[in-house]
């Protein structure tokens, strides 16, 4: 990879979390998509990585497979909603009343609102389903996988791709000024987020998400 250089815009995660600024090796970072906002793209890493891995890797996620998604509204949800479609498969997706209209936009066959029905009393099968926690395999004796976050930088590049390409999309729920990070925290663990919750640094024009001499930073941090 090109080395970036010091005002590239870059993508990708650091040490730290929650701060004006951060360092990161230059192995974790990606040029940002020109069209990607800061927010956007300090959103995107952890939970984009998170659900590519999990439908790649894991699921093995081919084209016309039913896949499932249990909590699709929250943020690697959207993202693995998003992901799923682009690898092809027959993508149904789980969540509450207030998530369904914004699920449905992003591209899912079929949605269920599961405050009105049950979907593991259904007759459906599906090759592979995405929870919040585990991945469970209904077709192998119901195994649970965990998923273990590895931040490659082949990853993030393919990560990058979709987001680029505009496949997927950073779906932005909320955002709260670093000042309220605890209050971006209590949101995100009540779980009712419609997508990320992001926690926005304020900077100097030109100097926001950019690679500095002594600093590499993915832009505002978003932490949850």
């Amino acid at each position: 990879m090109k080395r970036l250089a010091v005002g590239d815009e870059v993508i990708g995660s650091g040490a730290g979390t929650f701060a004006e600024y951060a360092i990161a090796a230059e192995t974790n970072l990606v040029p940002k998509p020109a069209d990607l906002t800061f927010e956007q793209a300090a959103s995107a890493p952890m939970t984009g990585l998170t659900a590519l891995q999990a439908l790649r890797d894991v699921g093995k996620v081919q084209p016309g497979q039913k896949v499932l998604i249990n909590g699709a509204g929250g943020g690697i949800g959207t993202f693995a909603v998003q992901i799923a479609r682009s690898f092809g498969a027959e993508v149904t997706d789980v969540c509450s009343t207030s998530k369904v209209d914004r699920v449905r936009s992003l591209g899912a066959d079929h949605v269920i609102d599961y405050t009105q029905e049950d979907f593991t009393q259904g007759d459906e099968r599906y090759g592979f389903i995405l929870v919040k926690a585990p991945l469970l395999s209904l077709f192998v004796s119901q195994r649970i996988h965990s998923v273990h976050l590895s931040s490659e930088q082949d990853d993030l590049f393919a990560l990058r791709e979709l987001l680029e390409s505009g496949k997927v999309t950073t779906i932005i729920g909320r955002t709260y000024p670093l000042s309220q990070t605890p209050e971006a925290i209590a949101c995100f663990g009540e779980g009712h987020a419609r997508g990320k919750v992001g926690v926005t640094v304020e900077r100097s024009a030109g100097r926001r998400g950019s690679v500095g001499p002594r600093q590499r930073r993915p832009g505002p941090r978003a932490g949850t």
